[in-house]
């Protein structure tokens, strides 16, 4: 059955391309690429239904929460040699951070800063303020929920009293839209 007050769908884009795939066999990057033409205009409307449908019947997109089979983990090593990029999504997209934790090694006070980052200014989330291996982020020290995009990402800062020192830093996420 067609959309109500659309087009027939034999000449949607979206089954066009999507045609050869089944529901449970669609991945993100097809998913994606068969967005990528489509405007924010009205002759669109009936595409972008398509496209809602699709992508809520595959989870590839959600109105209420997390996708399904979009969780990560990652790891990052950041050293006193400056900051690295923890966790920066692709255009469009818009992960949570779900939990961290840091592993420092360094034989002097030191610390590692998780910070969400734009293109010019951060706000740092300390993990640790010693050398204590693997401790896991303080619940207290979320302000849920974190979220994490192209234009927001996360980085991780080594900061210590001297030279020598690396801070191990897991953290997972998930995919909300």
């Amino acid at each position: 059955m067609p959309l109500p007050d659309a087009d027939s769908p034999k000449s949607s884009n979206v089954y066009i391309q999507l045609s050869s795939k089944q529901l449970g066999s669609l991945d993100k990057a097809s998913f994606d690429l068969v967005q990528d033409p489509v405007f924010l205009n009205s002759a669109s409307e009936d595409e972008l239904r398509r496209i809602n449908l699709v992508g809520q019947a595959t989870n590839m997109q959600s109105q209420s929460g997390p996708i399904p089979g979009t969780a990560e983990g990652i790891s990052v090593t950041a050293t006193d040699a400056g900051t690295v990029v923890a966790y920066k999504p692709n255009e469009g997209e818009v992960y949570q951070l779900i939990g961290a934790s840091v592993g420092v090694k360094y034989t002097g006070q030191s610390s590692v800063l998780l910070q969400l980052r734009d293109d010019s200014t951060s706000v740092s989330i300390e993990l640790s303020d010693s050398t204590a291996q693997g401790e896991p982020f303080p619940e207290n020290a979320f302000i849920s929920p974190i979220y994490i995009t192209k234009e927001l990402f996360l980085q991780c800062t080594f900061v210590g009293s001297g030279s020598g020192g690396t801070g191990d830093v897991r953290i997972g996420v998930i995919r909300v839209r």
